[in-house]
């Protein structure tokens, strides 16, 4: 049996070995220094960060006051149309299929004045297909649009990779405001210059379409100025390859559903306040009610065109004054601690 024969180890010395410290100072210095830099890169980050952090949302109104809207709505962003590319408008109103829903919409109204939306979000994020978040908002006085974007829903929407159609509405400084909607929909510059502007905003943010919800309108005496307004939009958003809806409460002879409908790929129709706040107490939505609701409607709107819009709220009336509005959590909260009529 070969044996194998090793060098003498007792005075044997490594080959880099070395009894100055040089090099051990030099390697502890680099690590010193790689460390520094870092932490300086970390600061520059986080301050970096914090310089150019989306704007804090502004604090809520009282809880549950009436519609629980912002008192004030930021000022108007000047925001050009961003075209990404030319397309040429489209002369009929049919929507491109490949932007349309293929199975059923299960969507989900998104406000900023109530917590428990957002929350209620991102428990059921994964049974919704579309998001209709409150985020865009008519001036009055000034004839454009102003956004209020809840940037933490919009990310986790985003992350999720539901549809956003933002609201656009005509509720501003705590009431719906119709003489601005008129003198829009009414001058074709106006209706030209806020749809541009609506365009431009959706393309910037991403966002799937919009969805019209242009409420009180009292002072409108030329319904197809609406209809016209409708037209230009549709056109408009399906030359970008978005989704055209509107938002309309029922029996209200403000619009002009069967001309309506046939400018807008989807019509949310809002089954609720059959009683409100300034009403006698009763139901949000009975039964019967919504069933009228659907009878009317479906004889009105293409069947896949329409959507049933149910209420997540209700109101607490206090006897000898008008009511408020509570969430299903408040009203279950409250239920034992009052006798008022409650629906």
């Amino acid at each position: 049996m070969r044996s194998l024969l090793l060098p003498e180890m007792t005075n044997h010395r490594h080959v880099f070995h070395s009894d100055s410290l040089k090099r051990w100072n030099i390697f502890i210095w680099t690590i010193r220094s790689l460390l520094g830099l870092a932490v300086i890169g970390l600061l520059l980050m986080g301050v970096s960060l914090l310089i150019n952090s989306y704007p804090k949302l502004p604090r809520l109104i009282g809880v549950n006051e009436e519609f629980k809207k912002l008192k004030t709505i930021d000022k108007a962003h000047s925001i050009e149309p961003i075209s990404k590319k030319k397309t040429k408008l489209r002369t009929n109103q049919q929507a491109p299929p490949q932007i349309l829903f293929k199975d059923e919409i299960r969507a989900g109204f998104l406000v900023n004045w109530d917590s428990i939306s957002y929350a209620t979000l991102r428990k059921n994020i994964n049974s919704i297909n579309l998001v209709l978040p409150e985020w865009l908002f008519v001036n009055p006085h000034t004839d454009s649009i102003v956004t209020q974007i809840n940037w933490e829903a919009y990310n986790f929407i985003q992350a999720h990779h539901v549809k956003m159609i933002p609201l656009l509405s005509n509720f501003y400084e705590d009431k719906f405001n119709d003489s601005c909607i008129i003198r829009i929909v009414s001058e074709p510059e106006k209706r030209h210059k806020l749809i541009s502007q609506l365009i431009g905003i959706l393309e910037r943010y991403g966002f799937d379409g919009v969805s019209i919800d242009f409420e009180d309108l009292y002072l409108l005496k030329n319904d197809q100025d609406l209809v016209e307004f409708h037209r230009e939009l549709c056109d408009s958003l399906h030359a970008h390859e978005m989704l055209a809806s509107q938002c309309i409460p029922p029996f209200n002879l403000d619009y002009n559903i069967v001309d309506l409908q046939k400018f807008n790929d989807y019509i949310f129709v809002m089954a609720y306040d059959e009683h409100y706040m300034t009403s006698v107490p009763g139901p949000v939505s009975s039964i019967k009610w919504v069933e009228k609701v659907l009878d009317y409607f479906t004889e009105e709107i293409e069947s896949k065109k329409f959507v049933l819009c149910i209420a997540g709220y209700g109101y607490d009336w206090i006897a000898g004054g008008t009511a408020r509005t509570v969430t299903f959590r408040e009203d279950r909260k409250s239920t034992r601690l009052n006798s008022s009529h409650r629906t």
